[in-house]
């Protein structure tokens, strides 16, 4: 949850409330939200410091099943998967206002913003489009073929600018990760999650 929010604020620090009401903004604000009304907002109080208060063994086993609804939002990525991307994007800095643009055809639906954790860089997916590409997003099941161009938020005008679309990478399922099952397009996935009703 640490890079989901870090990613989030920084993008509400660029781009204001238009990034805050945005189909991105929205969902993201719902995960973290329910995250503190959860497992942060109770455990507030005069006995915090309690021995044993914050955290009990049923409390961190209801945290593990609460993130893993959404593990697939977040990757650490080798240095192979940086290496032929911009040095903004390299560095893990989301302030820059770069990122990963994913596309769809001639639309963006989705992007990675490169989070830097200690001497890590970490992937955070995020939903741009809430149809069934944003669900496919989040499911765990597929590996995901994704097409995208690097992306940058243009805070001097306000806008966003693309390359054109064209690389490809493997964002792998949460499950198994390495093993060898066939990678599935966007529009694949998002078929498959319609057909399985797991996200309906």
């Amino acid at each position: 949850m640490t890079s989901l929010r870090t990613s989030h604020i920084a993008w509400f620090r660029m781009c204001g409330y238009r990034y805050v009401f945005s189909n991105e903004g929205l969902f993201v604000a719902s995960v973290l939200r329910g995250f503190y009304e959860k497992f942060i907002e109770p455990r507030r109080g005069p006995d915090r410091r309690r021995k044993g208060s914050l955290m009990s063994v049923r409390v961190k086993r209801e945290v593990d099943e609460c993130c893993l609804q959404f593990a697939n939002l977040i990757r650490p990525l080798p240095e192979s998967s940086l290496a032929e991307l911009p040095e903004a994007i390299r560095q893990g800095t989301p302030e820059t206002g770069w990122f990963m643009a994913l596309w769809d055809e001639d639309q963006v639906y989705g992007k990675i913003s490169v989070v830097k954790l200690g001497n890590q860089r970490v992937g955070v997916l995020t939903p741009i489009i809430t149809d069934a590409r944003g669900w496919a997003l989040i499911d765990l099941i597929a590996d995901l073929e994704l097409v995208y161009s690097v992306g940058k938020f243009d805070a001097e005008v306000g806008q966003f600018r693309f390359e054109p679309p064209g690389r490809r990478a493997i964002w792998p399922r949460v499950e198994e990760v390495g093993t060898s099952l066939r990678p599935v397009s966007i529009r694949d996935a998002a078929q498959a999650v319609i057909d399985s009703g797991r996200m309906v």
